[in-house]
């Protein structure tokens, strides 16, 4: 593992944490659902934060006075894949679209999958109940207001259906969303394939854990994995001062996290499989 990469992601880290508190406290206006913006970038953060403490290794003592040392990989590989996929939902959200109408279009529809999703829970209490009537309603209100939509309205009535169903991608796959995001799609096809794997635990995944006995060997398989969250969290950093132009001057302050920032940005939208 090249532990200059290494040092590059804790430097963006602590990148981002300055440019988030640069607006702490401040209101923050902008289009619909903004609120929720912060959550998902801070799930964003929190996904490369765990995978950059495990990069780091781990050490277990015994009672016995013995220990082992290790790179749990396969964490590592589902938490970059969490990351990556609440950078994407961030990007679709917020970012990609340029017309505000059809960001909101598209916030209201993750919304609807969001009440929608909850209903499937079991609801046992009468807090819980109750709630889950409430928001019976609250769908109901917010599918109304999703079929006002120029949007919805081009769809076919199938397309609309299922849009009323939760389905909050409008129908396209994470591959779609990630070339909206600026990844190479036939790239993202593979590496997403390859950290579902691990989420997943596929032959690939239990594979490489029978063939990674050794710390070294543990390090060359999360090399690719270090990139990956470099690229994650430089473009979603950027994206975050893009959504909240308040935050541009803590952005612009820090020459070091703004060159960086740059190049693996432009280097996780170079890449082609």
């Amino acid at each position: 593992m090249h532990q200059s990469n290494l040092q590059e992601l804790e430097i963006l880290l602590n990148f981002y944490i300055q440019v988030g508190n640069s607006i702490a406290g401040k209101k923050i206006e902008g289009q619909e659902g903004i609120k929720y913006a912060e959550a998902i970038a801070k799930k964003t953060f929190l996904h490369i934060t765990s995978a950059y403490s495990l990069m780091k290794g781990l050490k277990v003592n015994f009672t016995d006075d013995t220990y082992i040392e290790f790179i749990d990989h396969s964490s590592i590989a589902v938490l970059v894949r969490s990351a990556l996929e609440s950078y994407i939902t961030f990007n679709h959200l917020f970012i990609s679209s340029k017309d505000v109408i059809e960001k909101d279009f598209r916030f209201h529809c993750w919304d609807l999958f969001g009440f929608i999703e909850r209903q499937n829970f079991n609801a046992e209490s009468e807090d819980s109940i109750r709630r889950k009537i409430q928001e019976q309603k609250k769908i109901k209100e917010t599918i109304n207001l999703i079929r006002t939509f120029d949007s919805y309205k081009q769809l076919s009535s199938k397309e609309q259906r299922r849009i009323e169903k939760g389905n909050w991608k409008l129908n396209n796959k994470w591959a779609d969303l990630a070339e909206n995001a600026g990844f190479d799609r036939a790239l993202f096809v593979d590496i997403y394939s390859y950290l579902c794997s691990f989420a997943h635990t596929g032959r690939l995944c239990a594979l490489q854990i029978m063939q990674t006995k050794t710390k070294e060997e543990q390090i060359v398989l999360i090399e690719p994995l270090l990139s990956q969250a470099l690229m994650i969290l430089s473009k979603f950093i950027i994206d975050y001062v893009f959504l909240i132009p308040e935050a541009r001057p803590a952005f612009e302050a820090n020459k070091d996290g703004q060159f960086l920032s740059h190049i693996w940005k432009r280097l996780a939208e170079e890449l082609k499989k």
